[in-house]
């Protein structure tokens, strides 16, 4: 807090670089996030059951 009160000129910087990195986290990204990391857990499971031999 004592450096936000010392700082008050770089705090609307600081506003602007949080608001950009939050506009990155939107729900469309959250779910193209998603996709990648399900298709590479196929497809290391693929790669698991191929190896033992299961065919299930």
């Amino acid at each position: 807090m004592r450096w936000c009160i010392e700082s008050r000129g770089r705090l609307a910087e600081m506003g602007a670089a949080a608001r950009t990195t939050a506009e990155r986290f939107t729900w469309g990204a959250y779910g193209d996030r998603w996709k990648v990391i399900l298709n590479e857990a196929i497809a290391e499971f693929g790669i698991r059951k191929a190896e033992n031999g299961n065919r299930t």
